[in-house]
């Protein structure tokens, strides 16, 4: 992830705007697809030893077919657009969660 996609990304949840961004990871062609969401979080996870999002995605690429809550890779993400649109935090949401309790996630952004 670029530092620019990085700062577009922290800009998005701190102003609670969907974002449209590439992830690169799923593909095997190589090329990344669109993909459009609510960014939640941003953290390193010391356990799986990487820096993730939690992303409610609602509409382009998915592997599975199956849109909602989704951690992806920081280091698979390009091209992260903030887009005109804001989002009300979703009821799937649970900051209180065991998930997000976790002693090894150390938050670098998420949203109030």
């Amino acid at each position: 992830m670029s530092q620019q996609d990085e700062i577009n990304l922290m800009r998005a949840i701190a102003r609670k705007q969907s974002i449209e961004f590439e992830y690169y990871k799923d593909n095997n062609s190589g090329s990344g697809e669109k993909r459009y969401g609510n960014p939640y979080a941003v953290y390193l996870n010391e356990s799986q030893i990487g820096t993730y999002t939690d992303i409610d995605q609602f509409d382009g690429f998915s592997n599975s077919g199956n849109m909602g809550f989704r951690s992806f890779e920081l280091d698979y993400i390009k091209s992260v657009v903030i887009l005109n649109t804001t989002f009300q935090t979703s009821k799937k949401y649970k900051e209180a969660s065991k998930r997000y309790q976790h002693p090894n996630l150390k938050y670098l952004a998420k949203i109030d």
